[in-house]
């Protein structure tokens, strides 16, 4: 038990080295950390209001988290506008909220389509911000959208460890697990865009 313990902690301290080496991953990181908790915020306040069978908060959250963070940083390099978090919050959360009502919350390929539709319209309502600081930022739109669909999947990987049966200490390794792939996440995400972010 130790043994995979401890793997899982060296793992933790090497993900924590890579994200502290390259800012936008850093930030992105953080916003998809406080996006996780908005999320659950805005789960119980649907809840209590009796709202239920719908999944726009999620993007929401997710997007208002990733976008806030990176608006902090953007805006001491270039002036980013508010407009940046705006964009973000908006273009997650409109394709989950149209999808909540076109579609039923158990059609299994819900989540990552409302995720990828999302991060597609991120990306071309950003670019319109982009674009003005610099002729190399359309691929600012496919990037976005593979980046939050790779996020997506990484965390949904979840799904598939909650079907190992396991007991004992193994209990303790598959929650670090799902921890992990939940923090994986942002920082495929912030990889993934810093690809174009760090040609500006």
């Amino acid at each position: 038990m130790r043994f995979k313990v401890n793997y899982f902690f060296e793992f933790f301290k090497m993900i924590q080295t890579f994200i502290k080496t390259n800012q936008w991953i850093k930030v992105t990181f953080w916003g998809w950390l406080l996006g996780v908790f908005l999320l659950i915020f805005l789960s119980s306040v649907l809840d209590a209001c009796g709202i239920e069978n719908m999944q726009f908060y999620i993007g929401i959250g997710m997007g208002a988290g990733v976008g806030f963070t990176q608006w902090r940083l953007l805006k001491k390099y270039c002036a980013m506008p508010l407009a940046w978090f705006y964009y973000s919050s908006l273009g997650m959360g409109l394709p989950f909220l149209i999808l909540d009502f076109v579609m039923d919350k158990g059609v299994v390929y819900k989540l990552p389509l409302s995720v990828a539709l999302g991060g597609l319209a991120i990306g071309c309502l950003q670019y319109q911000l982009l674009k003005k600081l610099s002729t190399n930022t359309i691929n600012w739109i496919p990037f976005t959208t593979i980046g939050w669909t790779m996020a997506a999947f990484t965390t949904l990987l979840i799904d598939l460890t909650m079907r190992i049966k396991v007991t004992g200490y193994m209990n303790l390794v598959m929650a670090l697990l799902n921890l992990l792939l939940i923090l994986l996440g942002g920082v495929v995400l912030g990889w993934v865009t810093s690809r174009v972010i760090k040609k500006l």
